[in-house]
């Protein structure tokens, strides 16, 4: 189904949201999918090439933090992902993993090269998430791990 359009013809945001759902085993092959559904949905709909490349990004480094942290506790079940369109485009990972950890989440990473103080990884993507995104949330859920929210408003979706 080609996506709505306004009077010029141009795609435009969905009136009704539309969700994609995608569950995957926590392996790193496997982000590179998560990342094509997100930014294909977005394409879909016609938002501009830099924010899906935004979207892109955000979906990889929520991802890749979700497949670690499960794949350091040794925990098979499988991550979710919900991209969730209508006048925004929202992204929620979903893990398995014991809960992110307070002090990761409030940490103020200062500059570059103080990033390692907060324990594991390269400790770049909290941080690229906040500033990417226009909400980022981080919650333990009631399996046992983390939801990470992010969401880019009507503001941030400019078409192409």
């Amino acid at each position: 189904m080609p996506a709505p359009s306004d009077a010029e013809g141009k795609p435009d945001m969905i009136e009704e949201a539309e969700t994609i759902r995608l569950t995957f085993p926590p392996r790193p092959e496997h982000i590179s999918i998560a990342r094509l559904v997100a930014g294909t949905l977005a394409e879909r709909h016609g938002v501009a090439h830099d924010v899906v490349e935004e979207i892109r990004l955000l979906v990889s480094e929520a991802c890749t933090n979700a497949v670690r942290a499960q794949l350091a506790r040794e925990v098979a079940a499988p991550i979710v992902l919900d991209c969730v369109l209508n006048a925004e485009f929202r992204v929620e990972i979903t893990d398995h993993a014991g809960g992110i950890a307070p002090e990761m989440v409030n940490h103020k990473f200062p500059d570059p090269e103080a990033v390692e103080v907060c324990g594991q990884g390269a400790g770049f993507g909290i941080p690229l998430m906040r500033r990417l995104a226009d909400h980022t949330r981080f919650t333990r859920n009631a399996q046992g791990g983390t939801t990470v929210v992010l969401t880019l408003g009507r503001e941030h979706m400019r078409h192409a």
